[in-house]
């Protein structure tokens, strides 16, 4: 994971996102602004689970191997966190 602390907010978004379209997907009496909010929801949702697969396995501005590299070696410099360093390309 290039971001953890970005894929655990989307996944916990996308998470609170799905649970509220289905709150709002079945409601007692029903209606089209509970099912327009149902849709939002369940869009917005998809956007944050698509950005936590992003973060978690495609590097921001990498698009070759050296590249990646010279990315993992600046945060590691602007972190100072050594488990980087140990990462697989």
């Amino acid at each position: 994971m290039t971001d953890p602390d970005v894929v655990l907010t989307d996944v916990g978004l996308a998470l609170l996102g799905a649970y509220l379209g289905r709150r709002l997907g079945t409601p007692a009496g029903g209606g089209m602004l509970r099912t327009a909010g149902a849709v939002v929801m369940g869009g917005l949702a998809s956007a944050a689970l698509w950005g936590a697969i992003f973060h978690a396995w495609f590097p921001a501005k990498t698009a070759t191997v050296r590249a990646a590299r010279a990315y993992r070696a600046d945060l590691r410099r602007r972190r100072g966190n050594a488990s980087l360093a140990a990462a697989p390309d």
